[in-house]
C-alpha cells in the first residue's frame, strides 16, 4: 500500500499536468457547455502551470504547507470556471489535510476529496450535474464502508472507475452533452487528476493499471471528439452557419452574455454579498475564496459596470475579459484561428487604438499584435479595451492610445488587466507609426516601451479637425472654421474649408529639413478635393515625398506626418 505523503503529492500535481498538457487540444474540443468557445483545456492548463511554479519550490516537507500554498497560488493563478474551479477543489482538499498529518490515510484522503467537493459546489452560483461536480460527488458518494479492512490499492481503484462512469453518464443528464454526443470537458480533465492519483497511489502491478485505464479509455472514447459521429454533424451544422465576420464585435444570435469576465478582489465583504451583487450582471457565476482574497468568473455583457461596482467594495485587479463570440466563431471556424497558444506566444505584443479601418491596415502592415478601431461617439468601453488587451497572446503588451482623449480609460484598463502593460503616449496616429517602426523584439518590454516613448519625437504630427466656431466680438455662433492643431494642441491653420485648413498647416510647417509628408484622409473628403490638394501640393514641393493614404476615419478630415 503506498501512503500519500508530501513527495508522493508533489509527483501527482506534476504528472497531472503533464497529462492535461498532453490532452489540452483533446480537452478544448470537449468544450460545449456551458459555451462551444475551446478553451478549457488551455485553461485548465494555465492553471496548474501556474500553481507547479510554487509546488516545486516549498521548501518544506510539511504536507500541509505544500498543499496550502499549491492551493492558494491556484486561485490567484486560475483562469476560466474550470479553472476556478479545480482551484476550489484543492482549496478544499487542503482544508481536509490536518496540521499535523504528513502523511494521509484511505479516511483521510476520501475526508479531503469531501471537503474539495463541498468547498467546489458552494462557489457556484448554479451548479450543473452532469459536469465536473456529478464526478467530484459521485467518487465521494461511493460505498467505502469498513475502511480499517481496506487497502488505499482497492479504494483508489474504486474512486477512479467511479469516476469514469460518472463521466459517461454525465451525456444523459446534461442536455447539451447528449446533443454533442461528448462527454464534459471540465469532468475529463479531474478525471485525468484521479488517474494519476490511481497510477501513482495503487501498487497493483503495472500491467494491471495499464489494462484498467486502457479498459476505461476505451469506453469513454466513442464519447469524445475524435470518434463522436453525433459530435461530427452537431458541429458540421453549427459550421453551415453564416455566422459574422470574426471582426464584428457584436453579441451572437446564440449567447445571451457575450463576455467571459474573470477578476481578482481583495475585500472585507462576506461572500453571500459577493454572490448576491454578481446575479444582476450575468450567470456561470463561481466565486472562490481564500482570506480575504476572491477570484471571480461570470458571464455577463457588463464587466465595465461590474468593475465600478465591485470597487466600491474592495481592490479589484488581474482582470481577464474574453469576447465568448470570438471563441465561438474560431471553435467553428478553425482554420481561421490565429494558432495555438504554445506557437504564437510571445514576450511582448502590441495594442494599436485607431479611428479608421484603413489606420488599422497600416498598423497591422507594421506589427501590430492586435488594433482597435474606435468609434467616433466617444471612448472605447473599459470591457473592450480589456478585452483587446487579454486577446495579445503575449505576457506583457505595449498599448499605443493615438489619442490624447482616451489616456484616462486607457490607463484604467491597464492598471486592471492581469497583464504587465506599459502605455507608450502617443496623442496622433503619426506618433504611434513612429513608435511601432521602433519596437525591436529582441529587446524587452521596458526597453522597447522606452524607445517607443522616445520615437514620438521623430516626427511633427497634426491634424485638422472642425467645424469649429470663429468667435466675433459679436460671438457670432452661426460661423465655423477647421482648424490645423499639432500633437501639442497649438493652432497652426484655420480655414473655412477642411481642404484650405491643410494646405496653409503644410505650409506653414514645410522647411527645408522636411523631406517627407503622409497625409491620411478620412471618410469624408471627396476624390475631387483630393485630387486638387494633391496637384498642389505635389506641384510646390517636388523635392518632398508626398503621400496620401486612405485612413478611412470619420474624424478627423486629414491626419498629417512630417518628417
Amino acid at each position: 500500500m503506498s501512503l500519500l505523503n508530501s513527495l508522493k503529492y508533489i509527483e501527482i500535481i506534476n504528472n497531472t499536468t503533464r497529462k492535461i498538457e498532453k490532452n489540452e487540444i483533446k480537452l478544448n474540443n470537449l468544450n460545449v457547455f456551458p459555451v462551444a468557445d475551446g478553451d478549457t483545456g488551455t485553461n485548465v492548463l494555465l492553471t496548474l502551470l501556474d500553481g507547479k511554479k510554487v509546488i516545486n519550490n516549498t521548501p518544506s516537507h510539511s504536507l500541509k504547507e505544500i498543499t496550502s500554498n499549491y492551493a492558494r497560488r491556484l486561485l490567484l493563478g486560475s483562469r476560466g470556471n474550470s479553472g476556478v474551479m479545480l482551484a476550489q477543489f484543492f482549496r478544499g482538499f487542503d482544508e481536509g489535510v490536518k496540521n499535523s498529518t504528513d502523511v494521509l490515510s484511505v479516511q483521510d484522503l476520501l475526508q479531503c476529496f469531501k471537503c474539495g467537493y463541498k468547498y467546489t459546489y458552494s462557489s457556484v452560483n448554479n451548479p450543473q450535474e452532469g459536469t465536473i461536480l456529478t464526478v467530484m460527488r459521485t467518487v465521494c458518494e461511493q460505498d467505502y464502508s469498513n475502511l480499517n479492512l481496506v487497502t488505499m490499492d482497492i479504494v483508489i481503484k474504486k474512486m477512479y472507475t467511479a469516476a469514469c462512469k460518472s463521466l459517461i453518464d454525465g451525456i444523459n443528464i446534461l442536455a447539451i452533452l447528449k446533443e454533442t454526443g461528448v462527454v464534459d470537458s471540465g469532468g475529463y480533465a479531474f478525471l485525468l487528476f484521479i488517474e494519476e492519483l490511481y497510477i501513482s497511489l495503487s501498487t497493483e502491478p503495472i500491467d494491471e493499471k495499464i489494462s484498467c485505464i486502457k479498459y476505461w479509455q476505451d469506453k469513454i472514447a466513442p464519447f469524445t471528439p475524435e470518434y463522436s459521429s453525433k459530435f461530427k454533424r452537431w458541429k458540421d451544422d453549427l459550421s453551415g452557419h453564416k455566422y459574422k465576420d470574426s471582426a464584428d464585435v457584436h453579441k451572437v444570435e446564440t449567447l445571451e452574455y457575450n463576455f467571459c469576465t474573470e477578476f481578482f478582489m481583495e475585500s472585507n465583504t462576506d461572500v453571500d454579498t459577493v454572490k448576491k451583487q454578481l446575479q444582476k450582471y450575468g450567470d456561470y457565476i463561481t466565486v472562490a475564496q481564500v482570506d480575504r482574497n476572491y477570484k471571480i468568473h461570470i458571464h455577463t455583457n457588463e464587466p465595465g459596470k461590474i468593475f465600478n461596482n465591485f470597487e466600491a467594495l474592495g481592490t479589484v485587479s488581474q482582470v481577464k475579459i474574453d469576447n465568448m463570440y470570438f471563441q465561438h466563431y474560431n471553435f467553428f471556424n478553425p482554420d481561421k484561428r490565429n494558432g495555438t497558444r504554445q506557437e504564437q506566444e510571445k514576450v511582448t505584443g502590441i495594442l494599436s487604438l485607431v479611428s479608421g479601418e484603413g489606420l488599422a491596415n497600416v498598423m497591422y502592415s507594421l506589427g501590430a499584435d492586435r488594433v482597435m478601431v474606435l468609434s467616433d461617439t466617444g471612448p472605447p468601453a473599459l470591457e473592450e479595451l480589456i478585452t483587446g488587451i487579454c486577446g495579445i497572446n503575449a505576457n506583457n503588451v505595449v498599448i499605443l492610445p493615438n489619442d490624447e482623449n482616451i489616456f484616462p480609460i486607457v490607463e484604467k484598463a491597464s492598471r486592471l488587466s492581469y497583464k504587465n502593460n506599459l502605455i507608450v503616449k502617443s496623442k496622433f496616429i503619426p506618433e504611434g507609426i513612429e513608435a511601432i517602426l521602433s519596437f525591436n523584439p529582441e529587446l524587452g518590454p521596458q526597453e522597447n516601451a522606452g524607445a517607443m516613448s522616445k520615437a514620438l519625437n521623430n516626427v511633427i504630427s497634426c491634424q485638422v479637425v472642425g467645424p469649429g466656431r470663429i468667435k466675433t466680438a459679436a460671438d457670432d455662433s452661426k460661423l465655423y472654421k477647421f482648424e490645423g492643431i499639432s500633437s501639442t494642441g497649438t493652432i497652426l491653420s484655420s480655414g473655412c474649408s477642411a481642404d484650405g485648413a491643410l494646405i496653409e498647416l503644410i505650409n506653414n510647417l514645410i522647411n527645408n529639413k522636411i523631406s517627407i509628408v503622409a497625409v491620411y484622409y478620412g471618410k469624408k473628403v471627396k476624390e475631387d478635393e483630393l485630387t486638387r490638394i494633391r496637384a498642389q501640393l505635389i506641384g510646390k514641393y517636388s523635392n518632398v515625398e508626398i503621400e496620401f493614404i486612405d485612413g478611412r476615419q470619420l474624424v478627423p478630415c486629414y491626419i498629417v506626418s512630417l518628417e
